[in-house]
């Protein structure tokens, strides 16, 4: 998941927030590390959150008569036409 990292998550937040069993923290550190990092899981969640509203809002909506969705140009995202156009 780049935008989890581009949104400066920790990984071992973002393990607990996917339900991880083997992520970063393994092994040993596992066993002994039981925290469940509530306020930063909350935090982590809100940031995604504001992510995907983001990503809604930048959205246009789809033309009926073309059946496509059409997007604003985005410097985080590669145009529809862009990523359908790939060998």
């Amino acid at each position: 998941m780049v935008e989890v990292a581009r949104l400066a998550i920790p990984p071992h937040v973002a393990d607990r927030v996917l339900n991880h069993q083997s992520g970063t923290i393994s092994g040993i550190a596992a066993v002994y590390n039981r925290f469940a990092y509530l306020d930063e899981r909350r935090d982590a969640l809100n940031a995604w959150g504001r992510f995907v509203e983001g990503l809604a809002q930048s959205e246009e909506v789809a033309s009926p008569s073309s059946g496509a969705a059409m997007f604003t140009s985005s410097p985080k995202m590669s145009s529809p036409a862009a990523m359908t156009s790939r060998g």
